[in-house]
Formats: C-alpha cells, structure tokens, sequence
C-alpha cells in the first residue's frame, strides 16, 4: 500500500482525505443493494460489455446474517473482479466526493498501480 501511495503522491494526489479505504465483505452490502436499484431505476446502466456480464454471470450471493455478501471464495475459481471494482467505485460515490477539477495525469503519461 505505500507503494502506492507514494506514486499517487508524485502526481500530485496526496493527503488523507484523498486516498481512502473501502471495506469488503458484508460491509459492501450497501453498493451491492444501491446498484441494484440503481440498475432497477435506470439511474445506473450497463454498459454492455461482455467482460462485466460475465463477471456478474460469475457472482454468486451468499447470505450472511441480514447481509448479502459476494466473494471471490463463493465465486471457486471464477474471476468476479470487474463486477467487485464496481461495487467499491459505487461504495466510494456514496460518500459524495468533491470534485477538485484538476487533472491527475497529462495525456503523455500512465500511472500504473
């Protein structure tokens, strides 16, 4: 994790309400159930890729007391990971961020974590 942090510092994102930790397990229960109304509504749509329908095809749901949980472990040898990064993005958009308007990378570089 440093590692990482410390690339995110040389482009110029730094500071502890920039980088910020999202649970897993039964704590993502809440943006599993706020994407699937989402997803219901229609204030959140698929974006038709075949790699996330078949990371989605691949999830399996387990019941953990009152939560819902889906895991890698649950899932067997099945890759869930597209459909996981989305369930922390929507955790992450539930906390309301403030955009900064800046802009991290410059067209002529990759930053790679």
């Amino acid at each position: 994790m440093g590692a990482i942090v410390d690339a995110l510092a040389e482009v110029g994102i730094a500071g502890n309400d920039r980088v910020v930790g999202i649970t897993q397990g039964w704590k993502l229960t809440g943006a599993i159930k706020t994407a699937e109304r989402k997803l219901a509504d229609g204030t959140f749509s698929h974006g038709g890729l075949g790699l996330m329908a078949w990371a989605v095809g691949n999830a399996r749901v387990e019941p953990k007391g009152n939560a819902i949980v889906i895991t890698k472990q649950a899932s067997g040898t099945a890759k869930i990971d597209p459909l996981m990064a989305m369930f922390n993005a929507v955790a992450l958009m539930a906390m309301n961020p403030q955009a900064t308007g800046r802009s991290y990378l410059r067209s002529s570089e990759l930053l790679v974590l």
